[in-house]
């Protein structure tokens, strides 16, 4: 619908045929939704990351689904930006579905239940997943606007033949908008995980879409030298730089100066969204040439577990469910989910300049890990001095030492203890807390701690904080002089029969 005007609110219908014409939405009332974005909102506004969704059970339903979308649709989003893979498990237009049919995996998108709530007034910009990137992607999500202002492609091309895959039709997907102020990267990282030939995903995906000769990092590398000013940028593709889920492992081939995370780096994109793992995971910066990442890809498919192969030190809230022990696990500061509800997720990202802050909200509709970062200073900020440092002696042993986190435009890496001008220990940035051990009884020690980042910029160290160990209690030794014993019974003593006066004899 060309011509909308920016920010303005604007209801319609859906008609059928020409004369007679039947309303198609009955007796529904009109649905709203408003223009795009001004370029510079004078108020910040908000936007959702979400994927991995679209499944539904032989009656085209899915609790945790159903809840998520229908608590996203109650949210201040004015669009929302996809991960990859949706339609479960194949993609195919049976798989979307519509209001009426229903069965196992039908419907699971299109569905009444699903995105026929949140949809209404929602734009959706979701990045094409590993599940059938076909044509059937396009039909049901073109973007012929962001394609063509920003010169990308959503169209079907042929791939033929690297690694010895088979020649074959997929759709091509990568293109950028602005929005507030900010630019938005919808990237094109998966492969099809039924044509692998010699290679694998991540391989295919890499030789065929992120050598610097292919034509998506062309593109990519030419629109992000274009918008060099643009003070906020985001990128949204499916496979993920860093995962510790053991089956959809971090891309190594997406990771380093020469593929796409360097190219993002450089470039000054602050944050990338990925999805493929069906769990929820926050990433630090992990290098200077990296970007903060999150893996979310809880929007509704079968979750997997996290941390089954270990946590990655740059972890620093992860969240995943085993199925088949319906058990949750956990990386970094979080806490092992209870239930299902409590890892199917969306990503509620509120911009108001360069200050981002990401919410992320359960389908259970609590709120978990989140974070704000200031994007202001292109990754030169140092991190502020941990406050209110205590020291507390809990034993002759051991002196317990906490602190408040450190503000930092891409978020604390890590902690280094100092003790008596020393350093001692270092810790991951997720810690507030650390326990001195060993040491000697009565002894006075003068701590402080100083924040690393992402980035290698480390503040300042905090004010000191001292304690002193417990004192050695005094140890009493007795020579025995007598011999000594204990005389124990459970039964009470017999009683002695009570005197009574003296008889006397009758004389």
């Amino acid at each position: 619908m060309p011509g909308l005007e920016r920010d303005a609110t604007y209801c319609y219908r859906v008609y059928l045929g020409g004369s007679p014409r039947t309303d198609l939405l009955g007796s529904d009332p009109s649905p709203t939704f408003r223009g795009e974005l001004g370029e510079r909102p004078a108020e910040p506004f908000s936007f959702a990351v979400f994927g991995d969704w679209g499944q539904a059970n032989a009656g085209s339903a899915n609790p945790g689904q159903e809840a998520l979308l229908a608590r996203l649709a109650r949210t201040d989003a004015r669009f929302a930006v996809g991960t990859g893979d949706i339609a479960n498990p194949s993609g195919s237009q049976s798989n979307y579905g519509d209001l009426y049919r229903t069965g196992s995996s039908v419907s699971g998108v299109f569905g009444p239940r699903f995105w026929a709530g949140p949809g209404r007034s929602l734009p959706y910009f979701p990045a094409v997943g590993n599940h059938m990137p076909n044509s059937t992607f396009l039909l049901n999500w073109p973007q012929p606007r962001a394609v063509a202002t920003s010169g990308g492609r959503n169209q079907l091309d042929t791939y033929c033949c690297l690694n010895g895959t088979r020649s074959k039709d997929y759709a091509s997907t990568w293109y950028a908008f602005d929005a507030g102020g900010a630019r938005f990267y919808v990237l094109h990282a998966a492969w099809d995980a039924g044509n692998l030939g010699e290679g694998t995903q991540y391989k295919n995906d890499y030789d065929y879409h992120w050598t610097p000769a292919s034509p998506e990092y062309r593109w990519l590398e030419a629109d992000l030298a274009a918008h060099a000013s643009t003070s906020l940028k985001f990128a949204f593709f499916h496979y993920p730089l860093y995962s510790d889920q053991s089956s959809q492992t971090s891309n190594a081939f997406l990771q380093g100066p020469g593929s796409l995370e360097g190219l993002l780096s450089r470039n000054g994109v602050d944050i990338a969204f990925n999805g493929h793992a069906h769990l929820y995971q926050r990433n630090l910066k992990p290098h200077p040439g990296g970007l903060v990442s999150y893996v979310s890809g809880g929007g509704g498919a079968s979750l997997a577990s996290i941390g089954s192969a270990g946590c990655s030190e740059t972890d620093a809230y992860g969240i995943g469910w085993k199925g088949t022990t319906s058990t949750g696990a956990a990386c970094g500061a979080a806490h092992a989910p209870a239930s299902t509800d409590q890892v199917h997720h969306f990503l509620l990202v509120k911009v108001d300049g360069t200050r981002v802050t990401v919410t992320p909200t359960n389908a259970a509709g609590d709120t978990f890990d989140i974070a704000t970062y200031q994007f202001d200073k292109g990754g030169a900020g140092i991190p502020t001095p941990p406050a209110g440092l205590t020291a507390t002696a809990v034993s002759t042993s051991q002196i317990t030492l906490s602190w408040q986190p450190s503000a930092d435009d891409v978020g604390v890496n890590s902690y280094t203890i100092y003790r008596d001008g020393t350093e001692l220990a270092t810790v991951r940035g997720w810690a507030t807390t650390f326990a001195d051990r060993g040491l000697p009884p009565n002894a006075p020690h003068t701590y402080r701690v100083a924040a690393t980042d992402g980035n290698g910029n480390t503040s300042t160290k905090s004010a000191e904080a001292t304690a002193t160990t417990n004192r050695q209690g005094t140890v009493l030794r007795f020579q025995p002089s007598k011999d000594t014993y204990v005389n124990a019974d459970t039964r009470p003593p017999p009683t002695a029969p009570r005197p009574g006066p003296t008889p006397t004899t009758a004389r």
